[in-house]
């Protein structure tokens, strides 16, 4: 008598419609991503889109301000994301150098 092989389904991953956005900023560095306020606070932050149709670029516009010395610094930058695809994006806010009078 043969040993019968138990049958094992084969996992069936589901369609990725979401885009990943992993974004390094510093730390104390308020982010808004189109507009909408972010609740993370460290410097590596991780988002997940809505779901996208797959194939198509998007973009979105990532603002990041920080007061330094009492000055409000600002750095906008558009980012591009797609379904199933990580974006990584590094935001540098410039220091603020003290000038002497």
């Amino acid at each position: 008598m043969q040993n019968p092989v138990a049958y094992q389904p084969t996992p069936v991953q589901a369609p990725i419609t979401t885009a990943k956005l992993h974004v390094t900023l510093p730390a104390d560095a308020k982010l808004t991503i189109d507009g909408r306020p972010t609740a993370s606070t460290s410097e590596s932050r991780v988002f997940e889109s809505p779901s996208l149709p797959p194939g198509k670029t998007f973009h979105y516009v990532l603002k990041a301000t920080v007061v330094r010395s009492g000055k409000t610094e600002t750095v906008t930058q558009t980012v591009a994301v797609r379904a199933g695809q990580d974006t990584r994006v590094k935001i540098e806010i410039p220091e603020v150098v003290a000038t002497e009078e």
